[in-house]
């Protein structure tokens, strides 16, 4: 799924192996590509079980890496790395080009299924890049946006997201049944979230921001909230 202008694919699979599948025999020459969160990790099993899932994940990864070189694309991969602290876990975009990996964005605004797992923690110390005017933000860090250091306020236009939005955590659809009902299902509710929190929330906090595009991933039979979110001026 390109944006309108070509820039931006959004590659959305839920299951890793697919998702690697389409990345190596689908590939556009150019642009950049953009994967949903944790997108090289089965997150059906739980996060407890990422540790599990190490192996495999390395593995994607390494094919992942592998096909940059047949594109001048950069691969925006949502992926998992290990923290300097036994047994805990970074949630990751790592970026590859042409072969290398040229950059590794951890998360840092963790969501509250992710701070109670055990397994996720946010770094110690934030550092957030903006190359070209455009920043990586992974799913609930749109939340978590005012106050944002320096870096990211200055001059950016463009947030990229990983998510992982349509997934279903335990206990969410009967906590807000009421609300999904109102909306029409919980489909039309996650994509009505989204749209809350991007417009109240990222373009409120980030005034040059222009565009906010999200790759999504669902989970029992949710639909992903793909989009593209433009700064109505």
């Amino acid at each position: 799924m390109p944006t309108e202008d070509g820039e931006v694919h959004i590659f959305s699979f839920d299951k890793p192996a697919d998702l690697v599948a389409a990345i190596k025999s689908d590939l556009p020459s150019s642009g950049t590509i953009i994967t949903p969160e944790m997108a090289t990790v089965d997150i059906t099993q739980g996060l407890d079980s990422i540790a599990s899932q190490a192996s495999s994940v390395r593995r994607l990864e390494d094919e992942v890496q592998y096909a940059s070189l047949g594109t001048t694309a950069e691969i925006i991969l949502g992926s998992i790395q290990k923290s300097p602290r036994y047994n805990k876990w970074h949630n990751v975009a790592k970026t590859y080009r042409l072969g290398s990996k040229i950059d590794t964005q951890v998360k840092y605004g963790l969501s509250g299924v992710e701070q109670e797992s055990g397994s996720i923690e946010a770094p110690l110390e934030r550092e957030r890049r903006i190359r070209l005017g455009r920043a990586v933000l992974i799913c609930s860090e749109l939340i978590f946006t005012y106050g944002e250091d320096e870096a990211i306020a200055q001059g950016i236009e463009t947030i990229l997201t990983p998510a992982a939005w349509g997934v279903q955590t335990p206990g969410f659809a009967e906590f807000n049944k009421p609300r999904i009902e109102a909306a029409g299902g919980i489909d039309n509710f996650n994509r009505n979230n989204m749209e809350k929190v991007v417009n109240g929330h990222t373009f409120r906090d980030i005034p040059s921001l222009k565009r906010v595009i999200v790759a999504d991933r669902g989970m029992s039979g949710n639909k992903p909230v793909n989009s593209v979110h433009t700064r109505v001026e």
